[in-house]
């Protein structure tokens, strides 16, 4: 039965709290990435595109406790379950630093569409009138995209690793409780 906001744990309505902030932040940077896009200079866009990319991703971590400096400060169980996690979803953004290369891979890498798109707007702006509309509203999608992605992923780890945490927790007070059945015994 899928949950509905009715039947989720103050945990998870948190989680998803912080997705939807999180969407906003993209949302934000996309349309400031279309805006800039729309100027015909050539390779501003890009650079802007990386700028963004470098400062948002590290926000993203960190809102979902997923920052290096984070997970480095957890608990070593929950520190290795949270890696798993990480290395399950195959992002190498998430729990390292983003660095500018980090940011270049993560655009032609989550999206051939983001790559076709960073191509097409840089020769779309120089049709006249047209093509900065264009290429503004493909840049804008694709850091949407990217950015979108890139929130999924991080929920998809922090739902996990929460899940995960519970399920331990319960499995440490069955221990506890039948050890001490055994002691009263």
């Amino acid at each position: 039965m899928p949950k509905t906001s009715k039947n989720l744990s103050a945990e998870e309505l948190q989680l998803q709290k912080i997705r939807d902030e999180c969407y906003d932040m993209v949302n934000k940077s996309s349309y400031y990435s279309g805006a800039v896009a729309a100027v015909p200079i050539p390779g501003l866009d890009v650079a802007n595109d990386i700028s963004i990319l470098t400062r948002l991703l590290p926000k993203i971590n960190k809102k979902f406790g997923l920052s290096p400096e984070q997970i480095e400060a957890l608990d070593p169980q929950l520190k290795e379950l949270t890696l798993i996690a990480i290395t399950k979803v195959g992002t190498n953004l998430i729990g390292k630093y983003v660095t500018r290369e980090a940011a270049v891979k993560a655009v032609t890498a989550i999206s051939t569409k983001a790559a076709t798109a960073t191509v097409t707007k840089t020769g779309l702006k120089y049709v006249p009138l047209l093509g900065p509309v264009l290429s503004g509203g493909i840049s804008y999608g694709a850091m949407r995209y990217v950015g979108r992605a890139h929130v999924n992923d991080c929920y998809k780890i922090a739902l996990s690793v929460m899940e995960q945490s519970k399920a331990l927790k319960a499995d440490a007070a069955r221990t506890i409780d039948v050890e001490a059945k055994v002691i009263d015994s």
